[in-house]
């Protein structure tokens, strides 16, 4: 199953567990609401209850027909807070106990009216009522009950309702606590086992690139299945065998030129005694020398070219899971995918570079009138990040006007001036350009104060995918100088150094006038 899969099905668990969070709190927080509402209907009830028995009170006292009026109509408003008890009340007891208040609040309606149309008949005057004192003061005494009655009941449906929210606050906490222990419980699980088979397939991955970029072109990645990793390891092994192809293409090819080159040694030192004959031969090899330089550089343009994609792939991929498993991979697997970033990254800053050096004969510009002042100002422009934040100091002579294909000179300044940067000693970087006046040529010298080199590697460091320190210490391809010697040598001059270990080094070059 591929691990987007499993993702949505772990995500699809997690909603459905918040959904049925949702609707259990929504359940009952309209328990709760309603508790409220109830509870505050029973408050009102009362209130409303004693603000019409005092009104009342004072209508009895008085007779002052204004009292009578707004006894009525708080009579009305308990009327309606009863039927809107009776409407939100679900319980059947509940129910009940105000049907019964309903039945008192008619009565307390029928009892006051009787009063009030007797005290009305006799113009308001109390000794000329038809009801004896005794029997008013029975009607009273039976409101007072009444009253007593609703109050009572009234709170009783209050505390009802008061119950009933707490019951279901504590349904609402007992519910969370336990629909999060599930999903907390489901998240652990399915990240777990999640986590064990990118972590297996990550290390599978790892130790394969690091297998690989030592040197095993042999070496088979294998990871089975229908999800991201095995394409990734598909695409590992595909770019495996091209590069492994095009190793041995490469060997073979360098294999005949350096037989085309020894033939060619060989009919120099004959070349007196048959002259005629070995001029033609040197012709001949010196043709073949020059078309198997150009299929060697073809061949190295190609298979640059063929080793792009499945790189591209191998990066995209890796750095797609980083991104799109953010915060469910632990620090040891996002070292792993650092780790094969990082070799498809070296592996295609390894091509690129190879590919630059086989286009220096191939894709050159003819050799023109250049300002190599100029130029080297514009390779200091294309450095300028660096050089400020290695504050290096860079002093140049006055430079001449020169014959040479104006990239490549730029580019032969940029890489000398990059290594004195990149080989600095402990004290602050200075590098001086400077050019002497040969005659029949210019010599230009690039001197730094940098860490130096042993003058056994005189020839050594001039050759492709050479390196004398590790890629801990340095970064880089060890292609750089073999860039600036093929560039020296296309210009028909020569390239050196002279240096003692931590006395910093000078390079020289020389280009015909």
């Amino acid at each position: 199953m591929r691990i987007k899969k499993r993702l949505q099905i772990h995500v699809a668990v997690s909603v459905i567990i918040a959904f049925a969070i949702c609707l259990i709190l929504s359940l009952l927080f309209y328990q709760i609401n309603k508790g409220n509402n109830t509870g505050k209907i029973a408050g009102e009830l009362m209130i409303s209850v004693l603000e019409r028995d005092t009104l009342r009170n004072e209508y009895i006292r008085s007779n002052n027909t204004r009292f009578k009026e707004q006894v009525f109509a708080k009579h009305d408003q308990v009327s309606e807070i009863l039927q809107s008890a009776l409407e939100n009340f679900s319980g059947s007891e509940d129910r009940k106990d105000i049907t019964n208040l309903i039945e008192d609040q008619e009565s307390f309606g029928a009892i006051f009216s009787t009063i009030v149309a007797n005290r009305e008949r006799n113009g308001l005057k109390p000794e000329a009522v038809n009801v004896s004192p005794e029997d008013e003061e029975k009607l009273l005494n039976q409101l007072n009950t009444i009253v007593c009655d609703i109050v009572i009941h009234g709170r009783e449906l209050r505390e009802s309702s008061i119950k009933a929210r707490d019951s279901a606050l504590r349904m609402a906490g007992a519910g969370i606590i336990f629909v999060l222990l599930i999903l907390i419980t489901t998240a652990k699980l399915s990240s777990g086992m999640m986590g064990r088979v990118i972590m297996n397939r990550v290390g599978r991955l790892r130790d394969g690139a690091s297998l690989i970029g030592g040197g095993d072109l042999h070496h088979w990645i294998d990871i089975k299945g229908d999800d991201e990793f095995a394409e990734i390891s598909e695409s590992f092994n595909a770019m495996t065998a091209q590069l492994s192809n095009s190793y041995q293409a490469l060997e073979n090819e360098i294999a005949e030129r350096k037989q085309a080159e020894a033939a060619l040694e060989k009919l120099n030192e004959e070349l007196e005694l048959r002259v005629t004959e070995r001029t033609e031969r040197l012709q001949a090899t010196l043709l073949e020398v020059e078309r198997s330089n150009k299929e060697l550089e073809q061949f190295a343009y190609v298979a640059s070219h063929d080793l792009q994609e499945p790189l591209r792939m191998v990066s995209s991929y890796t750095q797609l899971l980083a991104q799109r498993y953010e915060g469910q991979l632990d620090d040891k697997a996002k070292k792993f995918i650092g780790y094969a970033v990082d070799g498809a990254v070296r592996m295609q800053r390894l091509i690129n570079d190879l590919l630059a050096y086989s286009r220096i004969s191939t894709q050159g510009k003819p050799l023109d009138t250049v300002d190599s002042h100029a130029v080297l100002g514009e390779a200091l422009r294309n450095l300028a990040t660096t050089i400020k934040e290695s504050r290096v100091l860079i002093m140049n002579d006055d430079l001449p006007t020169v014959r040479a294909d104006i990239t490549q000179l730029s580019q032969l300044f940029q890489n000398l001036i990059s290594n004195a940067i990149k080989f600095q000693g402990v004290d602050a970087p200075r590098i001086h350009v400077s050019v002497y006046d040969l005659g029949r040529e210019w010599r230009f010298s690039v001197k730094d104060n940098g860490i130096g080199i042993d003058e056994q590697y005189a020839e050594k460091v001039f050759v492709i995918f050479q390196r004398l320190h590790t890629r801990l210490e340095y970064q880089g391809t060890g292609i750089g100088l073999a860039v600036c010697k093929r560039i020296v040598e296309r210009h028909h001059g020569k390239i050196w150094f002279e240096s003692e270990p931590n006395k910093g080094s000078t390079f020289y070059f020389t280009l015909p006038k």
